[in-house]
């Protein structure tokens, strides 16, 4: 019987699926290709037609999340109408994904893999450094499009700013898991987004800057 490339794919995908949840139970350095195996319902013969090693699974579901992190993005941008209406819907999705019952698992593994990363800097730790840059260009190429249209203020540097908010987005995250699902993501999301709208908007032509402090 021919094996096909959906069923290839779909394998592959619960794979990560159970590797998520082995390193989010026992850590990534402790996960045994075994464990991984056995959750994912495989035989670790069969596991190993797919991934020849715990690396390979670990950059594996790095690019995995990477890649769902920038479809989020794109399909945001597409059905927004402007980009600032596009930040606010990137934010909605990431409430929505904090509140799903997955997410305490999902987010245990995302540690694991940082951790990971500072382990081995040249193998996961780049992987994961070039993820998380591709995330931070995104936010910053969303922040520049803001600046042509007028919604951000030229003068702020859109790669910075689309730094911040991806780090306000990793923390916000890290937050509900250490509070036990406590923080309140929906109102810290439509927080920061006013915040943006108000701080980084841009001067009008009558507005003049503060004068600076007097040295004297």
């Amino acid at each position: 019987m021919r094996v096909t490339q959906e069923h290839t794919d779909a394998r592959k995908r619960a794979i990560r699926d159970a590797a998520t949840v082995v390193f989010a139970r026992k850590g990534s350095e402790k996960a045994t290709m075994q464990e991984i195996a056995k959750e994912a319902n495989l035989s670790p013969g069969a596991l190993y037609l797919y991934y020849p090693s715990k690396a390979d699974i670990l950059h594996a579901v790095c690019d995995e999340k990477a890649e769902h992190i920038l479809e989020v993005f794109a399909s945001a941008a597409a059905g927004a109408e402007t980009p600032l209406d596009g930040l606010r819907r990137i934010a909605d999705h990431m409430v929505e994904e904090i509140a799903d019952t997955e997410f305490a698992i999902g987010m245990a593994g995302t540690l694991e893999m940082t951790l990971a990363a500072a382990r081995d800097p040249e193998g996961i730790g780049k992987a994961l450094a070039t993820s998380m840059d591709a995330v931070s260009d995104q936010l910053a190429s969303l922040m520049q499009l803001a600046q042509e249209r007028g919604e951000i203020d030229p003068a702020l540097d859109a790669r910075s700013l689309g730094e911040v908010l991806a780090a306000f987005g990793v923390g916000m995250q890290l937050l509900h898991l250490q509070t036990q699902g406590q923080s309140h993501p929906a109102a810290a999301f439509a927080t920061m987004f006013e915040l943006v709208r108000r701080c980084a908007k841009p001067l009008s032509p009558d507005s003049q800057s503060p004068p600076a402090p007097s040295q004297t």
